[in-house]
């Protein structure tokens, strides 16, 4: 069973030509995953090759303004982008959405890499090796219906993603509306709670190991004094 069959809605639909499984809803409703814009570290997101100086947060609006054209961000020396966003919590992606630009100018061709540094990915990087994702032939999408499933392998705790923008449509520039996550939110504190609750637990077992050979000890003397007195 692909993916697309996995995750689809009732809404949706999944197909495969040239790119990973997705869907098309025009309720955003898939899944029933929530948007995770809220959890996006806006202030600390990095944009190679933009336009302008801080245009990199731009795409990554409310779910609410997602179909505005404004703000926007747009490459600048040619048509790829390099965009590092971070996260407040550690999230699990399930789907991405990418909004373009008509003329042209929409992205293409994605790959993107989880849980990496700002100074990790650059562009010849990016151009040489794999992705923990990649994505051919996005749909030109202008109404942010179209949601391209992340691996759950590799999504399921995200503290940062990286996405790199090695082709568009034909333009010079590449410009970009709108990219939505969905997913879950909470894990990693949940995960570092269990983690505790194991530590603790590990440290309570031994502690009571540790108690109940005291006490046998205890009884062995008792018993012994009271043969041999």
């Amino acid at each position: 069973m692909s993916n697309a069959a996995a995750y689809g809605s009732a809404n949706g639909h999944g197909h495969d030509h040239d790119v990973y499984d997705h869907a098309h809803d025009n309720v955003n409703s898939i899944v029933g995953e929530e948007s995770l814009s809220g959890y996006i570290d806006h202030g600390s997101v990095i944009c190679l090759n933009e336009e302008t100086e801080g245009m990199g947060k731009n795409p990554f609006k409310h779910t609410e303004d997602k179909l505005t054209d404004e703000p926007y961000l747009e490459s600048d020396a040619d048509e790829q982008l390099l965009i590092h966003v971070p996260f407040s919590e550690a999230v699990c992606i399930k789907s991405i959405c990418f909004v373009g630009h008509q003329n042209g100018q929409a992205p293409r061709d994605i790959k993107m890499w989880v849980n990496k540094e700002p100074h990790d990915i650059d562009f010849p990087t990016a151009e040489e090796s794999d992705g923990d994702q990649e994505i051919k032939n996005l749909h030109q999408d202008v109404h942010a219906d179209c949601y391209y499933f992340c691996k759950r392998d590799k999504f399921n705790s995200v503290s940062s993603v990286t996405i790199f923008v090695s082709a568009n449509y034909g333009a010079d520039t590449t410009r970009i509306n709108y990219i939505g996550f969905k997913g879950e939110f909470g894990k990693g504190k949940r995960r570092a709670v269990e983690a505790i609750y194991e530590v603790s637990g590990s440290a309570l077992d031994a502690k009571l190991n540790s108690t109940c050979q005291e006490e046998n000890r205890a009884a062995a003397s008792v018993f012994t004094l009271n043969k041999f007195s």
